[in-house]
């Protein structure tokens, strides 16, 4: 193995979450009486959570923006499974890979776990880290850090795959390889810097595996 310990985002990574996601939002914003906004519009401004999403989305100032946040909160907990799907080959990739596997997200640790078991792979992982499971969240490297002491595996023998540039900044603060996924909700240039890029999951094995 090239690698000992794998870290991995969820969202635009594992899991297609981009049409539910994009309806919370909108369900959000028809209840607080503000107009809805294109599907592919909101799914191009995901990465990095909730937050930003909303930065890009109504932005930082808005005068409703808590009360967005909460009905975002609010709808997206009961229909995170609505539409979201796995990317071709997670199941079967994540399953070859003998090492820890680690979910490092920014999304809610709760939903994030009950959007693994939705979809029958919770049992892949050896430990799940969401946003608010400790004080503070990517690109912040406690999750990383944690894990590297727990698993005992040096920084060199780690890796993170993620869609954005927070989780590239991620494994910059870390000290460990990145690599980034092609398909994901990226922007253009966001992943340049990342030690490998891959336009497929299943083409992470040979990567992990050397």
């Amino acid at each position: 193995m090239k690698y000992d310990l794998v870290f991995l985002d969820l969202d635009g990574t594992l899991v297609d979450s981009g049409a539910d996601i994009a309806a919370s939002l909108n369900w959000a914003l028809r209840h607080e009486g503000m107009a809805e906004l294109p599907e592919p519009r909101i799914i191009a401004a995901i990465g990095g959570g909730l937050a930003i999403l909303l930065d890009r989305t109504i932005g930082a100032d808005h005068p409703r923006r808590a009360q967005v946040h909460a009905r975002v909160i609010e709808h997206y907990s009961a229909h995170l499974l609505d539409r979201t799907t796995l990317y071709p080959g997670v199941r079967e990739t994540l399953e070859r890979i003998s090492v820890p596997r680690v979910i490092v997200t920014n999304k809610p640790e709760a939903m994030s776990r009950s959007l693994l078991a939705g979809l029958r792979i919770d049992g892949l992982f050896a430990a799940i880290y969401g946003g608010d499971t400790l004080p503070k969240r990517k690109p912040d490297p406690g999750a990383v850090l944690a894990s590297l002491e727990n698993f005992r595996v040096p920084r060199s023998r780690a890796i993170l795959v993620g869609d954005s540039g927070v989780d590239l900044a991620t494994t910059r603060a870390a000290g460990i390889d990145c690599c980034g996924v092609t398909y994901g909700y990226a922007m253009p240039g966001e992943l340049e810097g990342a030690r490998y890029t891959i336009g497929r999951f299943p083409d992470l094995l040979p990567i992990v595996t050397g």
